[in-house]
């Protein structure tokens, strides 16, 4: 059975989708609209299969996607409001920066960026 999924949080408007065939999944995901892209795997049996599958569609719906039954009936992606920042907000932001990486700038910036 192809399951169907899409993610349309923040900038995302992304699909994915999997199916088993015996010891095979098919996976294909991309932006929503397109073919995407496409992959399949081959594992030692069904249950193997059936136990990959899980843990993927897991790690997907902890991403923010969500499952639907038909990928040709997908809502519209809402579009959110612009809000200008203020400056309230914007020293909250830079409150976030985690200086004990001084060093490493990614992981500096990371608590902000998720914010």
């Amino acid at each position: 059975m192809k399951r169907n999924f899409i993610n349309q949080t923040g900038d995302s408007n992304k699909f994915w989708t999997i199916e088993q065939f015996e010891e095979k999944y098919f996976v294909q995901w991309g932006k929503l609209g397109t073919e995407g892209r496409s992959n399949e795997k081959e594992l030692g049996s069904k249950d193997e299969c059936y136990k990959e599958i899980e843990k993927l569609i897991k790690e997907k719906t902890r991403k923010g996607y969500l499952e639907i039954k038909d990928l040709n009936i997908v809502p519209q992606k809402t579009i959110l409001e612009y809000k200008p920042m203020d400056e309230n907000i914007f020293w909250e932001i830079i409150s976030t920066f985690n200086w004990k990486k001084t060093g490493d700038d990614d992981a500096v910036l990371k608590p902000a960026l998720k914010r």
